[in-house]
């Protein structure tokens, strides 16, 4: 036989696209003979080569296959010549003995809703040659009036003469569904130039036309059906019900209650299905299911009063819809009852009764009905309720720039929270009646019910603890990732990203994680980097923690420092959070500087906390990184303050990443061991002029999807290794970020990335200071103890002018000047806050055998 030429679509019926398919009758064969399980939508043929060009009449310039389709029969009738078409077509192998007997190659297989509505079957037959649309109609007449002539009288479907008519391949509801096949190869006996092309072969019925029987008993009259009154669409409830019940659910309400489908036709343009009633002694079909004329289905019966759907008013049968069925069927006719019940039905919140003594209970009510919705709304962090928003647009408050689409947190007042009672719950309240009865009628949530939830923190039970957000993906400590926006109860963290598509692998090893390391860093392979090893290392761990800080005690700070403008600080950090969190840093100016930096440093961080900010940079620092409040966010896992602008003392998580910026960044204090820096030296006079090979931003945006794969992939590999320890350095204070982010460094081969705080160490003006107090007090002073004042004696007094003397006194004014002269209280207090510290190998200690005065001396540290 030669080739049949044919086109293929994956599917759906959405989906014109097609690839060419040629191939023998027995590869048709084998290409129909096996049903998938699944939805009747899937891949389909056209029954011609299209040569790769959508779905169209015009892209299929011949065919090679007839196929009809067999859902329907014709049976006699007394009002149309042809025949009624009913649903359901002759046997699948009554057409298959027919064909057969004539000696014509074909394949019939049965469809997705064979056995449900009948039989329904596909019968595909090769043609000697190619053939044109004009031919199509010929064709398929001759086949059919071959099948009738054979007494198998199925019914011409009007997709037998749809030229580029998609034909799903043979598909099943699932494993036990019946499926028949059948197939002759008698060669290709439907001989084109048999066919009279010019003989007139049955239609298709117009819709209109098919399955309407002269009425007989109880059946029903279309034309009546047409004609009948027609009110417009209900509302309220009754609306909602009607819009649940399309036709398929109509007839399997109808279908619970006897009622049986005896026919299908069409009227008004849509189907029309004839039912007989359980209670019918005619067994004609008298219930009639319809689209009418307004949009609404609806129901009639012609029945007596035997039938529950029969009604008339003034001698006229009246349609019914869904709710009316619903009301006859389910309710036995009873209204109001069947309007309760829908009620709850379509709002399957509690009812929450409002009245005069119920405020506890209430209160209670409301608490549940909260923390039972599905999915959790509203979240308890820290001692205030709160909930997740959006910012619309880019907006900067309280000194913060937050990135449009990023997500905070919004502390829930009053008015909100009133609100979401609402969706809650239903609150009614009772009114009397005139006959001196009680209904209950539907109110809003008071303002004092809302506050009185407000003010139960402690006893929000089943409400959702909400450690942070996390726009990253969560890594759980088993090594799922959780990509779903929503809460994860495992980590008591809400996700709320734009996450894309990941690829990871089931168990990924050490070679892998090297692999996806090399690639992680791949986009910053431009950055003039000062010290390239160390450099890469502080990079890979900031971007480990912008991805596992929500589930991170404690974290350090990251440090981006330049030797000039323009050299890519504030580009990398954007980089870096875009790549893991789909959005850029919130942006933190440095507050101004004077007596009140500190305190509005205060502020921004508690508003900071309280947002839920995820990741912070502060932004182009100019001045020595540290501070009281700065240090204290960095080492402690909840922030205690009040909220600007009211009265309420609030504990929050700190589980922000935080970045910072600056030429020639340095530090100060305590931050040298709370902060990890990179360092950028582009080494030209106008770095923002220089020109890159690749856009960074562009590369990250487009490649997230496989870059956070790769960063997933190497934290993944490390839990499945088991977290190996190599007996690395533990940062103190930050044990735990030692071990979920240094210690995977470590371990791919990188050097440890707090390393970095050598540098650091070295620049520290604190340490810098203190290292000069002491040089100078061990040369002038020696091991001798001495008080303060004793101190400021010989620096000022009997060495005054020598330079031994003078670098004494400067040391001394640099630690605790106040207008060049040393203050005695200030040098007090900044030798207690340094006891102990070494520096350069010494160290300030008060000598201990002197019990009633305080004196200091210098010493060599233990080594």
């Amino acid at each position: 036989m030669e080739e049949i030429f044919l086109s293929l679509s994956p599917g759906g019926a959405n989906n014109t696209s097609l690839t060419p398919w040629a191939g023998s009758f027995e590869d048709l064969a084998d290409l129909l003979k096996t049903p998938t399980v699944g939805p009747k939508d899937g891949p389909y043929l056209v029954r011609g080569d299209t040569h790769g060009k959508p779905r169209k009449d015009e892209n299929l310039s011949e065919a090679h296959l007839v196929i009809i389709d067999g859902d329907s029969r014709l049976v006699p009738s007394k009002l149309l010549a042809q025949g009624e078409v009913v649903i359901g077509a002759p046997p699948a192998l009554d057409a298959h003995d027919a064909l057969k007997s004539a000696d014509i190659a074909h394949i019939i297989a049965t469809t997705h809703s064979h056995g449900i509505r009948g039989n329904r079957w596909r019968c595909y037959i090769p043609v000697d040659k190619p053939f044109l649309k004009t031919e199509l109609s010929a064709l398929v007449g001759h086949v059919i009036t071959l099948l009738h002539d054979a007494g198998v009288m199925v019914a011409p479907a009007k997709e037998n003469l749809a030229w580029s008519q998609l034909w799903y391949l043979p598909r099943i509801r699932d494993d036990a569904a019946p499926f028949e096949f059948y197939q002759h190869d008698g060669g290709y006996r439907l001989n084109f130039d048999d066919v009279d092309l010019l003989a007139k072969h049955p239609e298709p019925e117009p819709e209109e036309h098919q399955q309407q029987p002269a009425p007989e008993g109880d059946e029903i009259d279309l034309a009546g059906l047409s004609a009948m009154g027609d009110p417009a669409p209900r509302s309220g409830i009754i609306g909602q019900v009607n819009a649940k019940f399309p036709p398929e659910k109509i007839l399997e309400l109808l279908g619970k209650h006897g009622y049986r489908v005896a026919s299908q036709t069409s009227l008004n343009g849509s189907p029309c299905w004839r039912l007989l009633s359980p209670a019918s002694t005619s067994g004609a079909a008298g219930v009639a299911l319809f689209k009418s004329k307004a949009g609404v289905w609806r129901v009639v019966s012609h029945h007596g009063e035997h039938c529950r759907l029969a009604l008339q008013k003034d001698g006229v049968v009246v349609a019914l819809d869904a709710f009316d069925i619903s009301t006859a069927l389910e309710f036995n006719g009873d209204p109001k009852k069947a309007l309760s019940e829908w009620r709850k039905r379509l709002d399957p919140r509690p009812v929450i009764k409002v009245f005069g003594g119920s405020l506890t209970d209430n209160t209670e009510d409301c608490i549940k009905a909260i923390a039972n919705q599905k999915p959790p709304r509203l979240f308890q962090r820290g001692q205030v309720l709160t909930r997740v928003v959006h910012v619309p647009e880019t907006v900067e408050t309280d000194g913060i720039r937050y990135a449009k689409g990023c997500a905070v947190l919004s502390p829930v007042c009053v008015p909100d929270l009133r609100i979401h009672l609402q969706r809650a719950a239903r609150f009614e309240k009772p009114r009397a009646l005139p006959d001196g009865e009680i209904e209950w009628v539907p109110c809003d949530p008071a303002p004092q019910l809302a506050q009185s939830v407000l003010s139960l923190c402690g006893e929000w039970d089943g409400i959702p603890p909400m450690l942070a957000l996390s726009e990253a993906p969560i890594l759980r400590p088993d090594g799922s990732v959780v990509t779903v926006t929503g809460y994860d109860p495992i980590t008591r963290l809400f996700h709320d990203g734009r996450c894309p598509e990941l690829t990871l692998s089931a168990s990924p090893d050490l070679a892998e994680a090297k692999r996806a390391a090399e690639y992680m860093l791949s986009p910053f392979k431009e950055f003039p980097f000062e010290h390239p090893k160390i450099d890469q290392s502080v990079l890979l761990a900031y971007l480990i923690t912008l991805l596992l800080r929500a589930l991170l005690r404690l974290a350090p700070l990251f440090g981006v420092s330049a030797t000039a403008p323009g050299s890519g600080k504030g580009l990398l950090i954007e980089a870096c959070n875009l790549l893991v969190r789909g959005r850029d840093a919130a942006i933190m100016s440095p507050p101004g500087g004077g007596q009140d930096a500190e305190s509005e440093t205060r502020k921004r961080i508690t508003s900071i906390l309280a947002s839920g900010a995820t990741s912070v940079c502060l932004d182009n620092v100019t001045t020595a990184l540290g501070g009281e409040s700065l240090n204290a966010l960095l080492t402690a896992s909840e922030w205690s303050d009040r909220i600007l602008g009211q009265s309420v003392m609030v504990k929050l998580p700190t589980r922000v990443a935080l970045a910072a910026t600056g030429n020639n960044l340095h530090c100060r204090g305590d931050m040298v061991r709370r902060m990890l820096r990179l360092s950028i030296d582009p080494g030209v006079e106008r770095p923002e002029q220089r020109s890159f090979q690749t856009d960074l931003i562009r590369e990250v945006t487009t490649n997230r999807g496989m870059l956070l794969s790769a960063l997933l992939t190497i934290l993944r590999a490390y839990i499945a290794a088991g977290r190996p320890e190599d007996g690395g350095r533990t940062l103190g204070r930050f044990e735990g970020w030692s071990r979920a982010v240094a210690a995977p460094i470590r371990w791919l081969g990188f050097p440890d990335p707090t390393d970095s705080q050598e540098f650091l160490r070295s620049e520290d003006p604190e340490a810098s200071k203190l290292g000069n107090l002491l040089s100078a007090w061990s040369s002038v002073i020696g091991r001798d103890s001495v008080t303060v004042q004793e101190i400021i004696v010989r620096a000022t007094g009997g060495f005054a002018g020598t330079g031994e003397g003078e670098t004494l006194r400067a040391a001394c004014v640099e630690v605790a000047g106040d207008r060049g002269v040393i203050n005695p209280r200030l040098f007090a207090w900044y030798l207690r806050s340094n006891t102990g510290r070494v520096v350069s190998g010494l160290r300030i200690t008060p000598d201990r055998a002197y019990k009633t005065i305080t004196k200091w001396q210098v010493s060599e540290a233990r080594r």
